[in-house]
């Protein structure tokens, strides 16, 4: 469970940090993405754990969910993944064919062209 260690090393921070300026702390706000491999509730819960008989203890660890936004070199823009196992832009281009249906032409991949 390396969430654990992750609450741990957030509150060793917090601590300095609260200490350094002579602070109390209520509240630690912490952005994760689905790229960091991190699980939210059991972070949650090892925070709990690992402020137990600091200074921190009873201060709440506030998540904010960032989804994955990736610039596209093709359409040129800052685009927001709808998968992270997609790893494609959104601003897929459709060309008209001879026999009048429609025909993805071009989709570009974060690692290369598809």
């Amino acid at each position: 469970m390396h969430e654990l260690s992750i609450a741990m090393s957030i509150v060793d921070m917090a601590l300095e940090e609260a200490e350094r300026r002579d602070v109390m702390i209520d509240a630690v706000y912490l952005e994760l993405g689905p790229l960091s491999g991190v699980v939210a509730e059991a972070l949650l819960f090892s925070y709990e754990v690992a402020c137990n008989g600091t200074r921190l203890e009873g201060s709440r660890l506030v998540i904010k969910d960032v989804p994955i936004e990736v610039y596209c070199p093709a359409c040129k823009t800052q685009r927001i993944l709808a998968s992270m196992q997609w790893f494609c832009c959104l601003g897929v281009r459709h060309t008209h064919t001879r026999d009048h249906s429609w025909k993805r032409t071009r989709n570009y991949c974060f690692g290369g062209r598809r």
